[in-house]
């Protein structure tokens, strides 16, 4: 049963135009990676808020396992949201997701800070942020699973690829809002409670995207499993007791998910902590070097989407953790001379942010349309959503909070290249060995 046959409507439920379906998971996702980046993108501030004025340098690291908690969440939600998207519906759950992760990241921006709440203060602000991952896990998969089943089986990499740029646009998002508001009230007033605003602002995102989501009817290949009886009972028994489902799960992990995440993590959170810590650009400096990089290769995820419909998702996904393992080292070094000692080099700084996250691009985009080619349609959901959760989150989340673990201990800054460049490594290196080219996509 291929994609298409499975796309019958059922019952009187009117099949959505793909425009619609792209722009509603598009913009949902969007704004759950913008609440979701708030917080890595803040993380320096937020140490000095939330944590000991006396302690900072442990209060960082602290800072940074909160930020590695909600990437360390995301397979719980994976496991819970993954069983209830194969069990009950695509559409249902990721509205779930959404509200959890928007009403999450409103209450960060009301949080009391250390100064008048002491110890309470971060424990609120983990409570939160765990949530956030929780909702997180559940969200992403959805969504592109949402998209790559609605879209036919020869252009799934370009039309995913529009849900694959969601991560960058709702980092992009969160940077805009940031440095407008810096713009607006001055750094020193942003310091001091502008930071709050942008995290309330999800309350307004969240009414719109729950409002255009509420539109949709439910995925095509979904309702034909439940028009033909054939939904899984037990989707997470079924994903992990299934040994070629292992397998399958197991590639997808490690050959695809763990290098996409450590580049993306490396070029959009690392670096702009380095800037602000190893380099001491200004808060000011630091988020409009990075913003001005992630315009720039934004559109990058829709080329190599498309690019993966005419030669293949896995060459991409292979290349992309070769690129990043290759030239992060080159790429930092670049910096340490662009930026060094308070003299900015702006054109090569932006430039040298851009490459790195042009890896993120090259690996990135193609994935969604790959997992759902490789797992079948009954424990779809589940199975791409732990890969990607396990992969991305946990291996490529960690990178900032192991980054920060070997600087402090070795006192050398470029030691936080050891663990993406490693991972990266080992990455390309199992994607070649255990991935199986899913193009042309094979029946649902």
């Amino acid at each position: 049963m291929t994609v298409a046959a499975a796309a019958a409507p059922s019952g009187a439920l009117k099949k959505p135009n793909l425009f619609t379906v792209i722009l509603a998971s598009s913009a949902g996702t969007a704004i759950e990676w913008y609440d979701f980046s708030l917080f890595g993108l803040n993380i320096v501030l937020l140490t000095s808020l939330f944590f000991p004025p006396d302690e900072q340098i442990r209060g960082l690291l602290a800072a940074l396992a909160v930020h590695g908690m909600g990437f360390a969440m995301r397979p719980l939600g994976a496991l819970f949201f993954g069983r209830l998207g194969d069990r009950f519906g695509r559409k249902r759950t990721f509205l779930i997701t959404l509200v959890l992760m928007g009403a999450s990241t409103m209450t960060i921006g009301v949080l009391p800070t250390f100064a008048s709440a002491g110890a309470l203060a971060p424990l609120l602000l983990i409570t939160l942020r765990l949530v956030q991952g929780l909702a997180l896990g559940g969200e992403y998969g959805g969504a592109g699973l949402y998209v790559a089943e609605h879209s036919p089986p020869e252009r799934r990499g370009y039309y995913t690829s529009f849900m694959q740029a969601t991560a960058a646009s709702g980092l992009l998002l969160a940077l805009a809002t940031m440095l407008g508001l810096q713009f607006v009230v001055g750094p020193d007033e942003y310091r001091a409670w502008g930071w709050r605003i942008p995290f309330l602002l999800s309350g307004v995102l969240l009414a719109v995207s729950v409002y255009i989501r509420l539109r949709l009817s439910e995925s095509p290949v979904f309702e034909g499993l439940r028009d033909r009886g054939e939904i899984a009972l037990s989707p997470i028994r079924d994903s992990f007791l299934d040994p070629v489902n292992r397998r399958r799960m197991f590639g997808a992990i490690f050959g695809a998910c763990a290098g996409q995440g450590v580049t993306f993590h490396t070029a959009q959170f690392l670096v702009l902590t380095m800037l602000l810590t190893w380099k001491k650009l200004s808060f000011l400096e630091a988020t409009l070097a990075v913003a001005a990089a992630q315009v720039l290769t934004t559109p990058c995820y829709i080329l190599f989407g498309y690019l993966s419909d005419r030669i293949g998702r896995k060459k991409l996904m292979v290349w992309g953790a070769v690129g990043g393992a290759v030239t992060f080292l080159p790429i930092f070094l670049g910096i340490d001379w662009a930026a060094e000692h308070g003299n900015v080099h702006w054109i090569a700084l932006i430039a040298l942010l851009s490459l790195g996250m042009l890896w993120t691009t090259v690996s990135y985009a193609p994935t969604a349309a790959y997992l759902t080619e490789l797992f079948p349609a009954r424990i779809r959901y589940t199975s791409i959503s732990v890969s990607l959760n396990v992969g991305a989150g946990v291996f490529g989340g960690m990178s900032p909070l192991i980054a920060g673990v070997l600087v402090e201990r070795t006192g050398e800054p470029l030691m936080a290249l050891a663990y993406p460049i490693g991972m990266c490594t080992v990455s390309a290196l199992l994607g070649q060995l255990l991935l199986r080219e899913t193009l042309p996509a094979r029946a649902s």
